[in-house]
């Protein structure tokens, strides 16, 4: 009987420290990317599929720009187009204005 409980003390004990140790390390290597995003050190984007993609501070990211992109471009009239560059520049200084953030 005091075997069983010895085993099962020494079993509970190894498993709360390894699950112990595995969230602590989870929650400081997230502690650790959320504060080097906020001093500036890298930049993140959530791409379409939803993944957040980790960037140096001065690199860009590799955004694709596809044939039908192109197309639709080509399209507009000269109105719209200028429109729709007001609209891009207008979001890039929103970005500019705060901090690099996204979800990590």
């Amino acid at each position: 009987m005091i075997a069983e409980v010895i085993v099962s003390y020494i079993a509970g004990s190894i498993a709360s420290i390894w699950l112990f140790r595995r969230m602590i390390t989870e929650r400081t290597i997230a502690a650790t990317l959320d504060n080097l995003v906020d001093e500036g050190y890298i930049r993140t984007r959530v791409d379409d599929e939803g993944i957040t993609q980790l960037y140096k501070y001065d690199e860009l990211p590799n955004i694709r720009i596809t044939f039908e992109d192109v197309e639709e471009l080509m399209d507009m009239d000269e109105d719209e187009l200028a429109r729709r560059i007001e609209e891009v520049l207008e979001e890039n200084d929103d970005e500019e204005d705060d901090p690099p953030r996204g979800t990590v």
